[in-house]
């Protein structure tokens, strides 16, 4: 039922409310924002481009709740990456929600095809998840990155609003043929939401170049003089902190050595926070000589 390049997608909500022809207004709000927001998503990541996303709303019949979902593609050539069709989205989508629900909500380290044609996903705990009814070919970069994608995972999670309130217990995914593309349940739904983020601690003896100062308890900014990288930190070393207050001189180019409490996150986009602990020396650069 693809016309030009139109693609259909229902989703289904069953139990409790919704076999009554019935549902929270609120949910159903919820569910129409969080599935066109993820199906952006899924877009952009995939296909590298946007899609146009209308829902239509039919009389609910008794037995379900059904949202019908159109996506247009604007202006894309039929076959795209390695090659993945825009018709093949109602099958992208069962996979990657078949893959989330495997995968349980752990991080995906990485992915790698197998002896069988499918691939394996390594995830955060060293387990791996094998799937070997895999259709099309994406990158497998990509499919990380979207699995791991939480703004992805926001918006899915959104979508299921109405299984996490209580006015359905699980949402069915169907194509234009009414073919099952996948069911998310109160058992499972929790598998889309965003990752949980870790943090890992380290201190270490580091060289830094003073890039700002700060004499009023705030954070100083430097740079790592091995890995050229800039960050932010207070300085907690009482000793030092007394020294400066007692007037020692800083100047541009002047560098330390100290030890720095680093905790690093697995979030994307999230900045490490860092925390100098004690100043062992402060390097004074050398002053440059006017010649006359």
């Amino acid at each position: 039922m693809n016309d030009n390049n139109n693609v259909f997608i229902s989703t289904v909500f069953k139990g409790k409310m919704s076999d009554g022809a019935e549902i929270k207004s609120r949910d159903v709000i919820k569910a129409i924002e969080g599935f066109e927001e993820s199906i952006k998503i899924i877009s952009k990541n995939i296909y590298g481009k946007d899609c146009n996303i209308s829902c239509n709303l039919k009389a609910p019949k008794k037995g379900s709740f059904e949202l019908n979902y159109i996506f247009q593609f604007i202006g894309m050539a039929p076959m795209l990456l390695n090659p993945v069709y825009i018709e093949q989205l109602p099958d992208i989508l069962s996979v990657l929600y078949e893959l989330f629900i495997k995968s349980e909500g752990k991080k995906v380290k990485s992915i790698e095809k197998n002896n069988n044609g499918g691939i394996n996903l390594n995830v955060d705990d060293g387990a791996t998840v094998m799937f070997d009814n895999c259709t099309f070919n994406i990158d497998n970069n990509i499919l990380k990155d979207t699995l791991n994608d939480d703004k992805l995972r926001e918006s899915i999670t959104k979508s299921h609003t109405p299984i996490s309130n209580q006015s359905a217990e699980r949402v069915i995914y169907k194509n234009n043929k009414n073919k099952e593309l996948s069911t998310v349940t109160k058992n499972n739904y929790m598998a889309f939401n965003p990752l949980v983020e870790k943090m890992t601690e380290d201190e270490k003896e580091m060289e830094l170049w003073v890039k700002g100062l700060s004499f009023d308890g705030k954070k100083w900014d430097f740079q790592d003089k091995l890995s050229e990288e800039s960050f932010s930190a207070p300085i907690q070393d009482m000793s030092f902190q007394k020294t400066i207050l007692e007037g020692e001189p800083f100047k541009n180019g002047d560098s330390i050595v100290a030890n720095v409490f680093i905790k690093y996150s697995d979030k994307k986009g999230k900045r490490n926070q860092y925390m100098i602990t004690k100043v062992i020396e402060h390097i004074v650069a050398p002053t440059q000589l006017t010649i006359r």
